[in-house]
């Protein structure tokens, strides 16, 4: 990849995990053109060579090439982990689960729907503004933007319901 040219500082590093193979992380250790390689860029006159901070470079990617690596199980663990929370609260809870289950009438989950919460949804489930707190309080703008950033996680159905039957807004 090209080197980009960075205005914002003289002194940065760049690693770019995507770029480097594993062949190329070990042989970083021993190698003695760092800076000409295409995963590591920083300005040629900071850049000091000493196994400390190759060390570090290692290290560093390394664990961001195990995290690329991970990113697409753990979403998939992730996805399912809500579908089941979901799946639980849906049919109210893992009892009434399975005695549906046993029925054939299980309560399917719909992602795009606006009962479908985000994992972190589940963990606190409240939506409604705080009651004693009005409009024109000068706590007001700071318990509405709290609650904002708790249902940004959510799907665009369960934001608007929220925002229309629970903070009884229309815009």
């Amino acid at each position: 990849m090209a080197s980009q040219s960075h205005n914002f500082s003289g002194n940065y590093l760049v690693l770019r995990p995507n770029e480097v193979s594993v062949l190329d992380l070990f042989r970083l250790l021993w190698d003695h053109e760092l800076e000409k390689k295409a995963f590591v860029e920083c300005p040629p006159e900071k850049f000091q060579e000493n196994i400390r901070r190759k060390w570090l470079i290692f290290m560093s990617l390394s664990s961001q090439k195990m995290l690329l690596h991970a990113a697409k199980p753990l979403r998939w663990i992730g996805e399912k982990l809500e579908m089941w929370v979901n799946l639980v609260s849906l049919n109210d809870n893992i009892f009434v689960l399975f005695f549906n289950l046993l029925r054939g009438k299980v309560k399917m989950v719909d992602r795009e729907s606006e009962a479908f919460v985000s994992f972190i949804g589940s963990l606190d489930r409240r939506v409604e503004l705080d009651q004693n707190i009005k409009p024109g309080d000068c706590r007001y703008f700071g318990a509405l933007a709290a609650m904002a950033a708790k249902i940004s996680y959510e799907n665009q159905a369960f934001v608007e319901r929220v925002v229309r039957d629970y903070w009884k807004s229309n815009n």
